[in-house]
Protein backbone atom coordinates (compact mmCIF):
# COMPACT_ATOMS: atom_id res chain seq x y z
CA UNK A 1 0.00 0.00 0.00
CA UNK A 2 2.63 2.34 0.84
CA UNK A 3 4.25 1.59 -1.88
CA UNK A 4 1.43 2.08 -3.72
CA UNK A 5 1.18 5.83 -2.53
CA UNK A 6 4.76 6.69 -2.84
CA UNK A 7 4.43 5.67 -6.74
CA UNK A 8 1.41 7.93 -6.85
CA UNK A 9 3.19 10.67 -5.10
CA UNK A 10 5.99 10.52 -7.47
CA UNK A 11 3.75 10.66 -10.34
CA UNK A 12 2.47 13.26 -9.69
CA UNK A 13 5.22 15.80 -8.64
CA UNK A 14 6.44 14.73 -12.24
CA UNK A 15 3.56 15.97 -13.71
CA UNK A 16 4.05 18.85 -11.87
CA UNK A 17 7.31 19.67 -13.16
CA UNK A 18 6.77 18.78 -16.36
CA UNK A 19 3.95 21.61 -16.93
CA UNK A 20 5.78 23.68 -14.52
CA UNK A 21 6.41 27.20 -16.29
CA UNK A 22 9.92 26.05 -18.14
CA UNK A 23 11.27 24.72 -20.78
CA UNK A 24 10.52 21.07 -22.15
CA UNK A 25 13.11 19.73 -24.09
CA UNK A 26 12.50 17.43 -26.93
CA UNK A 27 15.49 16.92 -29.60
CA UNK A 28 16.07 20.23 -31.06
CA UNK A 29 12.35 22.05 -29.61
CA UNK A 30 11.83 23.55 -26.88
CA UNK A 31 8.47 24.08 -25.20
CA UNK A 32 7.58 26.42 -23.16
CA UNK A 33 4.41 25.49 -20.93
CA UNK A 34 3.19 27.94 -18.20
CA UNK A 35 -0.14 26.39 -16.06
CA UNK A 36 -0.83 23.15 -18.58
CA UNK A 37 -0.72 25.66 -21.33
CA UNK A 38 2.02 25.76 -23.98
CA UNK A 39 3.19 29.30 -24.39
CA UNK A 40 6.05 29.21 -26.90
CA UNK A 41 7.81 26.83 -29.06
CA UNK A 42 11.39 26.74 -30.66
CA UNK A 43 12.24 24.34 -32.99
CA UNK A 44 12.89 22.84 -36.78
CA UNK A 45 11.09 19.69 -36.87
CA UNK A 46 9.15 18.22 -39.68
CA UNK A 47 7.00 16.22 -37.42
CA UNK A 48 6.22 17.53 -33.82
CA UNK A 49 4.77 15.63 -31.06
CA UNK A 50 3.36 17.95 -28.25
CA UNK A 51 4.01 17.27 -24.81
CA UNK A 52 1.48 14.87 -22.97
CA UNK A 53 1.43 17.12 -19.98
CA UNK A 54 -0.18 20.02 -22.41
CA UNK A 55 -3.94 21.12 -22.24
CA UNK A 56 -3.88 24.55 -23.86
CA UNK A 57 -2.36 25.17 -26.78
CA UNK A 58 -1.79 28.90 -26.84
CA UNK A 59 -2.90 31.81 -29.39
CA UNK A 60 -0.23 31.99 -32.33
CA UNK A 61 2.38 29.27 -30.77
CA UNK A 62 3.42 28.06 -33.88
CA UNK A 63 1.92 30.86 -35.99
CA UNK A 64 3.80 31.17 -39.72
CA UNK A 65 6.58 28.08 -38.57
CA UNK A 66 7.23 26.71 -42.39
CA UNK A 67 8.95 23.82 -41.82
CA UNK A 68 6.64 21.26 -40.01
CA UNK A 69 4.69 18.52 -42.23
CA UNK A 70 2.73 16.89 -39.02
CA UNK A 71 1.32 17.92 -35.68
CA UNK A 72 0.45 14.66 -32.79
CA UNK A 73 -2.19 16.32 -30.50
CA UNK A 74 -1.93 14.70 -27.16
CA UNK A 75 -5.70 13.67 -25.95
CA UNK A 76 -4.93 15.74 -22.63
CA UNK A 77 -5.39 18.33 -24.83
CA UNK A 78 -9.11 20.32 -24.36
CA UNK A 79 -8.39 24.21 -26.13
CA UNK A 80 -6.86 25.40 -29.29
CA UNK A 81 -6.52 29.18 -29.32
CA UNK A 82 -6.39 31.69 -32.08
CA UNK A 83 -4.27 31.41 -34.53
CA UNK A 84 -2.29 28.66 -33.04
CA UNK A 85 -1.07 26.79 -36.22
CA UNK A 86 -1.46 29.65 -38.64
CA UNK A 87 0.20 30.23 -41.73
CA UNK A 88 2.06 26.81 -41.40
CA UNK A 89 2.84 26.39 -45.28
CA UNK A 90 3.89 23.10 -44.91
CA UNK A 91 1.70 21.20 -42.60
CA UNK A 92 0.07 18.02 -44.06
CA UNK A 93 -1.54 16.83 -41.56
CA UNK A 94 -3.27 17.13 -37.94
CA UNK A 95 -5.34 14.87 -35.87
CA UNK A 96 -7.65 16.50 -33.17
CA UNK A 97 -8.58 14.02 -30.38
CA UNK A 98 -11.96 14.16 -29.03
CA UNK A 99 -10.34 15.54 -25.74
CA UNK A 100 -10.72 19.43 -27.65
CA UNK A 101 -14.12 21.27 -26.76
CA UNK A 102 -12.16 24.61 -27.97
CA UNK A 103 -10.82 26.02 -31.31
CA UNK A 104 -10.26 29.60 -31.74
CA UNK A 105 -10.57 32.27 -34.67
CA UNK A 106 -8.44 31.24 -37.30
CA UNK A 107 -6.38 28.25 -36.07
CA UNK A 108 -5.45 26.89 -39.53
CA UNK A 109 -5.47 29.65 -41.44
CA UNK A 110 -3.26 29.65 -44.52
CA UNK A 111 -1.95 26.45 -43.73
CA UNK A 112 -1.81 26.04 -47.61
CA UNK A 113 -0.87 22.55 -47.99
CA UNK A 114 -3.25 20.90 -45.41
CA UNK A 115 -5.33 18.36 -47.47
CA UNK A 116 -7.56 16.47 -45.20
CA UNK A 117 -8.75 17.49 -41.66
CA UNK A 118 -11.03 15.73 -38.95
CA UNK A 119 -13.24 17.87 -36.64
CA UNK A 120 -14.36 15.71 -33.50
CA UNK A 121 -17.50 15.78 -32.21
CA UNK A 122 -16.34 17.56 -28.97
CA UNK A 123 -16.65 20.86 -30.92
CA UNK A 124 -19.75 22.54 -31.02
CA UNK A 125 -19.07 25.12 -34.12
CA UNK A 126 -16.53 26.21 -36.69
CA UNK A 127 -15.28 29.77 -35.35
CA UNK A 128 -14.67 32.01 -37.68
CA UNK A 129 -11.54 31.45 -40.20
CA UNK A 130 -10.52 28.21 -38.62
CA UNK A 131 -9.70 26.72 -42.27
CA UNK A 132 -9.48 30.04 -44.74
CA UNK A 133 -6.87 29.95 -47.47
CA UNK A 134 -6.25 26.66 -46.89
CA UNK A 135 -5.83 26.02 -50.78
CA UNK A 136 -5.27 22.14 -50.41
CA UNK A 137 -7.84 21.19 -48.18
CA UNK A 138 -10.14 18.65 -49.89
CA UNK A 139 -11.81 16.52 -47.78
CA UNK A 140 -13.20 18.00 -44.72
CA UNK A 141 -15.46 16.03 -42.06
CA UNK A 142 -18.05 18.27 -40.10
CA UNK A 143 -19.81 16.47 -37.23
CA UNK A 144 -23.51 16.52 -36.07
CA UNK A 145 -22.32 18.17 -33.08
CA UNK A 146 -21.53 21.71 -35.15
CA UNK A 147 -24.38 24.44 -34.64
CA UNK A 148 -22.74 27.18 -36.56
CA UNK A 149 -20.34 27.76 -39.26
CA UNK A 150 -18.67 30.91 -38.77
CA UNK A 151 -17.58 34.08 -40.72
CA UNK A 152 -14.86 33.11 -43.87
CA UNK A 153 -14.82 29.55 -41.93
CA UNK A 154 -13.54 27.79 -45.39
CA UNK A 155 -12.85 31.17 -47.24
CA UNK A 156 -10.78 30.58 -49.99
CA UNK A 157 -10.36 26.58 -50.04
CA UNK A 158 -9.83 26.50 -53.70
CA UNK A 159 -9.74 22.24 -54.16
CA UNK A 160 -12.59 21.80 -52.00
CA UNK A 161 -15.22 20.27 -54.46
CA UNK A 162 -18.07 18.27 -52.04
CA UNK A 163 -19.10 19.20 -48.33
CA UNK A 164 -22.07 18.15 -46.82
CA UNK A 165 -23.81 20.37 -43.85
CA UNK A 166 -25.02 18.08 -41.09
CA UNK A 167 -28.44 18.59 -40.04
CA UNK A 168 -27.24 20.21 -36.57
CA UNK A 169 -25.90 23.16 -38.25
CA UNK A 170 -28.38 26.54 -37.61
CA UNK A 171 -26.24 29.29 -39.03
CA UNK A 172 -24.00 29.74 -42.15
CA UNK A 173 -21.67 33.01 -41.44
CA UNK A 174 -20.65 35.81 -43.41
CA UNK A 175 -18.06 34.52 -46.55
CA UNK A 176 -18.00 30.98 -44.95
CA UNK A 177 -17.44 29.22 -48.64
CA UNK A 178 -16.95 32.20 -50.51
CA UNK A 179 -14.11 31.58 -52.97
CA UNK A 180 -14.32 27.89 -53.22
CA UNK A 181 -13.86 27.61 -56.84
CA UNK A 182 -14.28 23.92 -57.41
CA UNK A 183 -17.28 23.83 -55.00
CA UNK A 184 -19.65 21.91 -57.06
CA UNK A 185 -22.31 20.17 -54.91
CA UNK A 186 -23.38 21.20 -51.29
CA UNK A 187 -25.85 19.66 -49.30
CA UNK A 188 -27.78 21.73 -46.68
CA UNK A 189 -29.91 20.80 -43.69
CA UNK A 190 -33.49 22.12 -43.00
CA UNK A 191 -32.05 22.79 -39.66
CA UNK A 192 -30.27 26.05 -41.23
CA UNK A 193 -32.11 29.56 -40.04
CA UNK A 194 -28.92 31.71 -41.90
CA UNK A 195 -27.15 32.13 -44.48
CA UNK A 196 -25.00 35.04 -44.56
CA UNK A 197 -23.39 37.85 -46.78
CA UNK A 198 -21.25 35.94 -49.11
CA UNK A 199 -21.50 32.81 -47.64
CA UNK A 200 -21.03 31.16 -51.16
CA UNK A 201 -19.95 33.89 -53.53
CA UNK A 202 -17.36 33.38 -55.86
CA UNK A 203 -18.39 29.38 -55.79
CA UNK A 204 -17.71 29.35 -59.89
CA UNK A 205 -18.33 25.68 -60.01
CA UNK A 206 -21.31 25.60 -57.94
CA UNK A 207 -24.05 23.93 -59.91
CA UNK A 208 -26.46 22.33 -57.39
CA UNK A 209 -27.51 23.01 -53.93
CA UNK A 210 -29.13 20.04 -52.36
CA UNK A 211 -31.66 20.95 -49.78
CA UNK A 212 -33.13 18.62 -46.59
CA UNK A 213 -36.22 20.27 -46.84
CA UNK A 214 -39.51 21.86 -49.24
CA UNK A 215 -39.15 25.08 -51.19
CA UNK A 216 -41.89 26.59 -48.44
CA UNK A 217 -38.86 25.36 -46.18
CA UNK A 218 -36.41 27.12 -47.66
CA UNK A 219 -38.25 30.16 -48.48
CA UNK A 220 -38.34 30.84 -44.52
CA UNK A 221 -34.53 30.92 -44.22
CA UNK A 222 -32.64 34.14 -43.76
CA UNK A 223 -30.86 34.34 -46.47
CA UNK A 224 -28.96 37.77 -47.55
CA UNK A 225 -29.56 38.62 -50.50
CA UNK A 226 -25.75 38.68 -51.62
CA UNK A 227 -24.91 35.15 -50.22
CA UNK A 228 -24.03 34.19 -53.12
CA UNK A 229 -26.85 31.65 -54.16
CA UNK A 230 -28.83 33.61 -56.28
CA UNK A 231 -29.38 31.38 -59.69
CA UNK A 232 -28.22 28.61 -57.97
CA UNK A 233 -30.72 25.73 -58.75
CA UNK A 234 -32.19 24.17 -55.10
CA UNK A 235 -32.91 19.98 -55.18
CA UNK A 236 -35.51 19.87 -52.70
CA UNK A 237 -35.97 16.75 -50.59
CA UNK A 238 -39.05 15.62 -52.51
CA UNK A 239 -37.06 16.13 -55.27
CA UNK A 240 -38.61 19.12 -56.85
CA UNK A 241 -36.14 22.20 -57.99
CA UNK A 242 -36.25 25.87 -57.87
CA UNK A 243 -34.12 28.82 -58.93
CA UNK A 244 -32.73 30.53 -55.41
CA UNK A 245 -33.35 34.01 -55.56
Amino acid sequence: MRKTVKLLFISMVMAFIMCAPAFSEQGNASFKIKNGVLTEWYGDFTNVAIPACVIGIGESVFKGCRNFERVIIPDSVTSIENWAFRGCDSLKSVTIPNSVTSIGYGVFGGCKNLADVTIPDSITSVEAGMFEYCSSLERVTIPDSITSIGDYAFRGCNNLANIVIPDSVANIGYGAFSGCKKLANIAIPDSVTNIGYGAFSGCSSLANVYYGGTEDDWNEIKINKNSGLGGKTIIGNDGSEWIAK
